[in-house]
């Protein structure tokens, strides 16, 4: 590794990111179980099981479902953004770094970003 790559590895690791949890534009097209675990740079994890969401379920109805799971919790920053998604910045204290899900049949869609990419 270069002396470039290197410190535009740093850097790039030192910028803010946000994962979008994206449920999509059409209904659901299977029965599932989410699971998911969202972790922060610090170590922190956030555990979630068994959310049931069921064949042909609105993809609004999903975030909802993830939206009021997230909100049981205060210390996680987790918002709605632009049509059917979450945005999940991490917690008061510490960045995310990733968010996994690891539910049967369908799941949404996880993507990385640079925190606050888009205009909301």
């Amino acid at each position: 590794m270069t002396a470039f790559q290197l410190i535009s590895a740093m850097v790039i690791q030192s910028i803010p990111m946000e994962c979008v949890i994206d449920c999509g534009a059409n209904p659901v097209p299977t029965d599932a179980k989410l699971q998911y675990i969202i972790q922060t740079k610090d170590g922190l994890k956030y555990e979630v099981s068994g959310l049931e969401v069921f064949k042909r379920a609105d993809p609004g109805a999903v975030v909802d479902l993830i939206m009021s799971v997230a909100s049981d919790n205060p210390d996680w920053i987790v918002r709605r953004g632009p049509g059917n998604t979450v945005i999940v910045s991490g917690t008061k204290n510490s960045p995310v770094k990733s968010v996994t899900f690891l539910s049967t049949g369908w799941m949404p869609e996880v993507r990385r970003r640079f925190a606050g990419a888009s205009k909301e």
